[in-house]
């Protein structure tokens, strides 16, 4: 058997989101001599950790967007790069979307079609309803299903069909509350002792749900002038959101930092974590919040496997913004004495050694076959 066995990620572009950042996390932790990641991507332009990659000595492999217009192309393409690479293992992580490159894959006779739910419902739309189409037909295509939470397995594989979940785990000693580093980062962002820091971790979509933290921060604004919003992220509605900011007179209260490879570290400047998303497959950047020791307060519709941690709690969407404001305080006031949250992360399942060690067994396993 050669090594290290390539195996072939299949993802959108590998930017700094919830997918990628779990997928970087694993291969840094597994035994790279006997395992290498590949990564088909699907975007021409520079993704977050395309440099780290090649450094760890993965391949970046671009093909075109999937599109009906041009799958006859897309088509040819991806059957040129698995004739080319001789790959036997493919990974897909496109949700609803892996049907159709496990189809294709399944036709050029990979053994191990693994599909990899990251969420548990699509925004709507005609996207939206390609995709629903395109999930109706993933277990035709895929030999093995894993999901980040129940939730998200039961949306694209049904409840009916087995699936494995495997949690998205974190390096948990990333997220330990660090007072220095606190301190650090708040005089970076010219923060004040006095100042209460809302923050977020997200891209800019509809899904992140950008628009409802502004307004529950405008209402937490009014009762609590000194506080701020801390927003880290990138995303194609961050220029909407700069200019609500604006309109609202926030400029001084909310605070855009753009994408940043150390947003674990900017976790240590914040009070409370905000996670309002209208859908999630399971929410890492909530396990990793509660790591650090934030109070979380979340849209009670998110998967119940966040709950890790007595610091999670959970509103609805309908609620008055006057729940959500005394919602938030409270948690402000119970959660005086800040203290990491690492053992109970490790306890649940979410560091990351034990996931990247059933990764490569399975890889190893399936490569035998």
């Amino acid at each position: 058997m050669e090594y290290p066995i390539r195996i072939l990620h299949v993802v959108t572009k590998m930017d700094l989101g919830g997918i990628e950042t779990f997928l970087m996390t694993l291969y840094r932790s597994i035994d790279r001599q006997l395992i290498q990641f590949d990564f088909l991507v699907h975007r021409e332009e520079e993704g977050f950790f395309d440099n780290e990659i090649k450094q760890l000595g993965g391949i970046l492999i671009r093909i075109r967007p999937l599109n009906p217009k041009s799958y006859s192309e897309y088509k040819r393409d991806f059957n040129r790069i698995i004739r080319n690479n001789k790959y036997t293992i493919i990974h897909a992580h496109l949700n609803a979307n892996s049907s159709i490159v496990l189809n294709l894959a399944k036709r050029m006779g990979l053994r191990t079609r693994i599909a990899h739910s990251h969420i548990d419902k699509t925004t709507g739309g005609i996207k939206g309803v390609l995709k629903s189409i395109s999930k109706i037909f993933i277990n035709n295509f895929a030999t093995h299903r894993f999901a980040c939470s129940a939730q998200a397995g039961n949306w694209l594989f049904g409840s009916r069909v087995h699936f494995q979940v495997l949690t998205n785990a974190i390096d948990s000693s990333k997220f330990v509350f660090d007072p220095k580093k606190r301190v650090e980062i708040r005089g970076i962002l010219g923060v004040e002792n006095e100042n209460i820091v809302i923050g977020n971790i997200a891209r800019f979509n509809i899904q992140k749900n950008h628009t409802f933290i502004l307004k529950i921060f405008t209402a937490f604004h009014k009762k609590n002038p000194s506080s701020k919003l801390l927003l880290l992220g990138e995303g194609e509605l961050k220029e909407d959101i700069e200019n609500t900011v604006k309109r609202l007179n926030l400029t001084d209260a909310v605070i855009f930092t753009g994408a940043l490879g150390n947003a674990n570290e900017y976790l240590n400047a914040m009070d409370l974590f905000i996670f309002p998303s209208l859908f999630e497959g399971l929410g890492i950047v909530a396990v990793e919040a509660q790591t650090n020791g934030l109070p979380v307060v979340l849209n009670e519709k998110l998967p119940n496997e966040l709950d890790m941690t007595n610091l999670i709690v959970r509103l609805s969407l309908d609620d008055p913004l006057e729940r959500w404001v005394s919602t938030m305080e409270n948690a402000l006031i119970k959660n005086i004495e800040r203290r990491s949250r690492q053992f109970d992360i490790q306890q649940k399942g979410y560091d990351v050694i034990s996931n990247a060690k059933f990764l490569e067994d399975f890889y190893v396993d399936q490569n035998k076959i």
